[in-house]
């Protein structure tokens, strides 16, 4: 729970209001907690992760399946496509 900040406080600050500095502190502090929580990894962990394919990067590489799924032909099939079920 954070104190009571008047509004005079907060535009001094340069925020535009007392929530918007209450918003800005709670980023901060959960910022500060994700990066207190962070375990870091090896290089080699790293760049191993760098190898994996994932949806955005252009060009797929050859037998790349997003998701773990196979799509048959690469286009993922939606409720509307027809083939199977419909």
């Amino acid at each position: 729970q954070l104190p009571e900040i008047d509004e005079d406080f907060a535009i001094d600050a340069g925020f535009d209001s007392v929530q918007e500095l209450r918003e800005d502190l709670a980023a901060r502090k959960a910022i500060e907690l994700v990066a207190e929580r962070a375990n870091p990894i090896s290089v080699a962990q790293a760049q191993a992760r760098e190898q994996l394919w994932t949806p955005g990067q252009e060009p797929a590489p050859e037998g790349a399946v997003a998701g773990g799924a196979a799509t048959g032909g690469g286009k993922l099939w939606t409720p509307g496509d027809g083939g199977a079920g419909s």
